[in-house]
């Protein structure tokens, strides 16, 4: 199954999913945040001396110390996800402030089995005419080198880059060129496209 990757500069009006995807990002580690702090060893004997005062200097029935493990659970998911929660907002401040930002769209079918999948990777504009601008530097490796900014198997993208060219033409790009499993839509000395 084949699918096109286009990366390309955000926009204004991709700001608030891109503030959204920065913070479930960061929401998707509470659990595993939370099972972390919980069980550290300061945790729990702080739980077990918070216990020992409550029952010896305040009299506090063993009953009432039953509560305390889940009181404890609580201010712990508590305390994970303000601080979660204040990270993600500064994340999004600091997005906001960034003279450039990346996107990349998928354009494929909604629903798919990511290991069924064959990427197309493609570079959807340059910002210098000939075409050796910043984001092409990034995802194609400027001057002759490969930059591994794609993740893994990269390189076999360019093998499968099957309709890339068809894509970059229909973009209004001179040609497509592949290098280090990117696909460039113009004159670039870095990837070898035409």
């Amino acid at each position: 199954m084949s699918c096109v990757i286009v990366i390309r500069k955000a926009r204004a009006d991709d700001e608030p999913a891109r503030a959204a995807l920065i913070r479930s990002s960061y929401a998707g580690y509470n659990r595993d945040a939370f099972f972390l702090f919980f069980f550290q060893e300061l945790t729990l004997q702080m739980g077990v001396l918070l216990g020992a005062v409550l029952f010896i200097f305040c009299g506090v029935s063993l009953r009432a110390l039953l509560l305390l493990p889940p009181a404890l659970a609580a201010a712990v998911q508590l305390a994970v996800w303000i601080t979660h929660a204040a990270i993600a907002d500064k994340r999004v401040q600091e997005m906001r402030k960034e003279s450039v930002g990346l996107v990349a769209e998928y354009h494929g079918p909604l629903v798919a089995e990511p290991r069924r999948l064959r990427p197309t990777v493609v570079v959807a504009e340059h910002w210098r005419p000939g075409g050796d601008g910043p984001l092409h530097t990034q995802v194609c490796g400027g001057h002759g080198q490969r930059v591994g900014v794609l993740g893994p198997g990269a390189r076999g993208l360019a093998a499968r880059a099957r309709g890339a060219r068809r894509l970059a033409a229909a973009r209004g790009g001179r040609g497509a060129g592949a290098r280090g499993g990117a696909v460039c839509t113009g004159g670039c000395s870095a990837c070898g496209a035409q």
